[in-house]
């Protein structure tokens, strides 16, 4: 995703830069007209003391967000085997009940960031008698722990521009793929075979019978495809330094 940035320089010269992975540094200041008036302020150098600012105490956690939240696990009361998950503040108390599955492979913890107040949670359904009968389901909860979408998606992206992909079907193979909104509402009707996130208004997306016979491009908000589709293969993670890159017939590349 191309984000932009401002540096003021020293000599009060405005540069405008761009970066693939996030803002670029900006001078903490102001700039007078007169360079030998000039007052820059200096951050505060961060010093690790070892100090706990919060105790070890969960069964695992993720990563604070930048709203101050973060998944915790703590021990499933009803079954020794599993953890329960909610969200912990930085002064490590649990403002959104332990309730949620958060565990998908081996390293991918699918609850959260929250992400303009919303984040994806996991929450696992029985389907029969069996230890093994059961499947998780992909739902999104606002900042009070509500649900905005109740656990549906046997999978879903984290929200980006407004708009988060989600999977709709029984299993991968028959599934399809469309776009949730902010009020929980399919703003894109599932119809794509795999689908990544929005990056200032478009998004990669696949479509055809099957994996195999796929042709990729780039929908707008609308579902349209602005990119024809007839690329084999797509960046899902959309693109960087303001390029794409494709497959076709067996052959790499880039597109605008």
């Amino acid at each position: 995703m191309i984000k932009f940035g401002l540096k003021i320089g020293l000599t009060g010269i405005l540069a405008l830069g761009l970066t693939g992975c996030g803002l670029l540094d900006t001078i903490r200041g102001y700039v007078r007209s007169q360079p030998q008036e000039q007052a820059i302020e200096t951050p505060t150098a961060f010093v690790p003391t070892g100090t706990e600012a919060i105790p070890p105490q969960f069964a695992f956690v993720g990563e604070f967000d930048d709203t101050g939240l973060a998944p915790a696990a703590v021990p499933d009361p009803q079954n020794k085997d599993r953890r329960l998950w909610g969200f912990i503040n930085t002064q490590g108390e649990m403002v959104i009940a332990p309730q949620f599955q958060c565990e998908y492979g081996e390293d991918e913890i699918p609850c959260g960031p929250f992400v303009d107040g919303i984040a994806r949670v996991v929450r696992e359904r029985k389907t029969g008698d069996k230890p093994e009968d059961s499947i998780i389901e992909f739902g999104f909860i606002n900042r009070t722990g509500t649900f905005i979408a109740p656990p549906q998606f046997i999978y879903a992206n984290d929200f980006s521009d407004g708009l988060a992909a989600v999977t709709v079907g029984k299993d991968f193979q028959a599934a399809k793929v469309g776009y949730l909104n902010a009020q929980g509402e399919l703003a894109i009707q599932p119809q794509f075979l795999s689908a990544g996130s929005f990056q200032q208004g478009y998004a990669p997306a696949c479509q055809g019978p099957d994996y195999e016979r796929a042709k990729c491009g780039v929908i707008d908000k609308t579902g349209k495809f602005v990119v024809p589709p007839k690329y084999d293969w797509i960046d899902m993670n959309g693109y960087q330094n303001g390029l794409l890159k494709v497959m076709l017939n067996e052959k790499w590349g880039f597109i605008r």
